[in-house]
């Protein structure tokens, strides 16, 4: 430790010395900072003994700007209060170093008081950025790229980060504006001059690209992939570990981002950039990104098309659960409540284990959210919760059925506060779909209405849920609308039988045998029942397109990999058979038979009493 100065001796000699020994020290600095950094600032508080600013200001403002940079730099103690300190040793520095008087001094006051807004953690975030941002302007009216390529390339870059993560002004712009200063960094950070400062805009670059809001979404999830692909070309795991792991991490997520090719091989690239990250960020050396890879990856997992579902599904479920043992309710309540969220939806998504005790795992899961994503605090957000929430409630097996479809209705209409169709469109129509299903399985309240409210529900998603920009979902809804005029009370019911007939075939369009053969073989026997309650039209030819359409459902229906709905079409054959008018009514009836038989191979007496 520094001596004491001598009493009231304030020799500027030995300020002198104090000064030398500081920024000795501060250029002794290695991993293993934190003394030498105290050191430092225990001697430039010295040397402010001693020269102030009245006699001496520009020793003073000198011995400022090395502080603050101390501060800068301190891991000892609280870190917001270095920042604070470091920005008010700048700030007094400006008191002397003036922009006319002393311009190169002025341009890197300015970008060292830019860094450390940038890295304020007290005050307005806003604020803070907005400072940041101004601070690197000015430095950029001294240090041009004709006068000062190096500076000007490095503020360029912190500008550019800066920009991308401002809060005030139009989102779409400041992102545009970061890309521009990115690549006028590289104009000067070329990979051969400067092959580590290059990599680093390729990153940042990277994550511009990602966040874009304008442009064609497709190309810049393929340019940030081009930019994190380039900076791996410096950045390797030997000679830069953890800046190698943060570029696989943003490169699994541009992965998960792609649109364009082979989905599947998008997911699997994706998962092992995470898997890659995990190499170095651990549990013990880097808690939080590690907790932040498992999340990635989880939702990696989630979407996975490639290997056995059951077993993605439970890798997703781990990996949540891994990153719930750093990102508590209390650490990181943001975080805790993301993981919530997305460990219910994998849960509700979970092949493996007792599937009623999943459903109240994802209710439980999604409860535990909606502590931290209050609609005050974070409505899009709150808005998914509530949503998922009510799926699950709606397919949960526990409890009351009615007074869970309750809760589902209440959740969907809830979403619909926050979601609307100018907001949100496309999930506005998720919800109405969804809400519809609610009310056709609602058992309180007056059935009819339930069912016109079903119908409503399905009609408006489709104002969204076109077959040109969402054939699946458009299909789905049509087969669930064709499903509530099957059920329809009110109204004509031959007008309503020949709707779901329609909607049924109109799904057929999408859901082909090759493309969707469960949905296929399902919509075949809806479309089978509708015919059998057909009252339009031929009766023989009706009873006929029944037999046909349950006959293409065993197509795919097979008692091998659906007993039970193998058994229901087979006992819908068998009424079709019953019924039919052409052919040859002995066999007709042999054939009838010979369905019902074939149905109790699976509905046993034990098994399945009611049927």
């Amino acid at each position: 430790m520094p001596p004491n100065p001598p009493q009231r001796d304030h020799s500027f000699s030995w300020a002198i010395e104090q000064f030398i020994l500081a920024n000795l020290l501060m250029n002794a600095i290695d991993a293993n900072r934190r003394p030498v950094i105290e050191e430092a600032i225990v001697c430039y508080r010295n040397v402010l003994q001693v020269v102030t600013r009245e006699e001496n200001p520009e020793a003073w403002a000198n011995v400022q700007m090395n502080l603050g940079t101390a501060f800068t730099h301190r891991i000892r103690g609280d870190r917001s209060q270095n920042v604070e300190n470091a920005i008010d040793c700048y700030e007094k520095v400006l008191e002397v170093w003036t922009k006319e008087a002393a311009p190169l001094e002025w341009a890197t006051l300015q970008i060292n008081l830019g860094n450390a807004f940038t890295d304020r953690i007290g005050g307005d975030r806003s604020r803070n950025m907005e400072n940041a941002i101004e601070c690197y302007e000015k430095a950029l009216e001294v240090q041009t790229k004709e006068a000062a390529p190096l500076h000007w390339a490095a503020v360029q870059m912190n500008l550019g980060n800066a920009l991308q993560y401002r809060i005030e002004g139009d989102r779409r712009q400041n992102v545009e504006n970061a890309i521009e200063c990115y690549e006028k960094a590289l104009e000067v950070r070329t990979k051969e001059a400067a092959p580590l400062d290059w990599a680093k805009v390729q990153m940042n670059l990277g994550n511009a690209f990602k966040n874009r809001v304008g442009g064609d979404r497709s190309r810049n999830v393929e340019n940030a992939i081009e930019c994190y692909e380039k900076a791996l070309e410096v950045w390797t795991k030997e000679a830069a570990p953890l800046n190698w792991a943060t570029v696989q991490m943003n490169l699994g997520t541009a992965f998960t981002d792609r649109i364009g090719r082979d989905r599947s091989r998008n997911v699997e690239n994706a998962i092992e950039c995470y898997e890659k990250a995990l190499e170095v960020r651990t549990k013990e050396g880097a808690p939080l990104g590690w907790a932040k890879v498992q999340m990635n990856l989880g939702n990696a997992f989630t979407d996975r098309i490639e290997g056995e579902r059951s077993q993605n599904v439970g890798n997703a479920i781990e990996c949540y659960e891994e990153a719930l043992e750093v990102w508590t309710k209390e650490a990181a309540p943001l975080e805790w409540g993301t993981v919530q969220m997305n460990l219910g939806t994998a849960f509700t998504d979970r092949i493996g284990g007792d599937r009623r005790q999943n459903v109240e795992n994802a209710i439980e899961c999604y409860e535990k959210a909606l502590e931290v994503r209050t609609k005050e605090a974070a409505l899009l957000e709150w808005a998914t919760v509530q949503m998922n929430l009510g799926t699950a409630l709606q397919y949960r097996m526990g409890g009351d059925r009615s007074r869970n479809v309750e809760n589902a209705i209440e959740c969907y209409e809830k979403a619909l506060e926050v979601w609307t169709k100018e907001a949100a469109p496309l999930d506005w129509a998720t919800v109405l779909m969804n809400l519809g299903t609610a009310f056709r399985k609602r058992i309180g309240g007056d059935r009819r209405q339930n069912v016109e409210n079903a119908i409503e529900c399905y009609e408006k998603a489709l104002e969204v849920r076109t077959k040109e920009a969402a054939p699946l979902d458009w299909a789905t809804v049509q087969i669930n609308l064709g499903t509530a005029f099957t059920d329809r009370i009110g109204g004509d019911r031959s007008r309503n039988v020949e709707n779901a007939i329609e909607c049924y075939e109109k799904a057929l369009g999408v859901w082909t045998k090759k493309a969707a053969p469960l949905n296929w073989g399902t919509l075949h026997v809806n479309l089978g029942t509708a015919f059998t309650d057909r009252i339009g039209g031929n009766r023989s030819q009706n009873v006929e397109r029944a037999i046909e359409c349950y006959e293409k459902a065993l197509e795919v229906r097979t008692k091998e990999a659906a007993p039970r709905d193998w058994a229901k079409v087979q006992l819908h054959l068998g009424n079709a058979f019953t019924d039919r008018i052409g052919g040859d009514r002995s066999r007709n009836v042999e054939n009838a038979i010979d369905c019902n038989e074939k149905a109790l191979e699976v509905w046993t007496y034990e098994a399945a009493p009611l049927e």
